[in-house]
């Protein structure tokens, strides 16, 4: 994946592509980065604040949508440009795991919210500022607050249906 000319005289046109660089590794990024971009992206990560929280979210989103983006968010990590969107600690880890899960448990569709869930760490007292800095809408924040203060988690021993339960609310 590449831009087309400098890439940071493309980023500089629009920070968002930041964002779009990461999106397309996410779905169609087969083999190594180019380290001059990431190095673009990571100069211009500090603005992606200036966007609007929209825009941040419906790439952000579509990143985590993608069928395995383990790998792009942990670049996205390695980078510096995730901290900039997430103020919270990174657990590659566990969305490492539930994306096992959904692969696991085929009639699990990727879903934005709950792998933002599994990529962080968020206490209850988080959640406000977070779905506020993603400008979340209403029914995505209380789902949001549902899956962090879930007092039960999804494993392998408790069987199909009660995982499609935690995993559905």
């Amino acid at each position: 994946i590449k831009f087309v000319g400098d890439p940071r005289a493309r980023i500089a046109e629009d920070v968002l592509r930041v964002l779009r660089y990461f999106r397309f590794i996410a779905y169609y990024g087969k083999s190594s980065e180019d380290r001059n971009a990431l190095s673009a992206c990571r100069d211009y990560a500090s603005q992606l604040g200036n966007l609007s929280a929209d825009r941040v979210w419906g790439e952000f989103s579509k990143i985590l949508a993608a069928p395995d983006p383990t790998h792009t968010i942990a670049l996205m990590s390695k980078w510096g440009v995730l901290e900039k969107i997430l103020s919270s600690e990174i657990r590659l880890d566990r969305l490492d795991k539930l994306i096992s899960f959904e692969k696991k448990f085929k009639r699990i569709n990727p879903d934005p919210i709950r792998r933002l869930v599994a990529t962080t760490h968020l206490e209850k007292s988080s959640v406000k500022s977070l779905s506020k800095r993603l400008n979340l809408s209403g029914f995505d924040r209380k789902r949001l607050l549902n899956l962090v203060t879930a007092t039960i988690s999804p494993d392998v021993v408790s069987g199909d249906k009660k995982n499609r339960e935690i995993l559905f609310q």
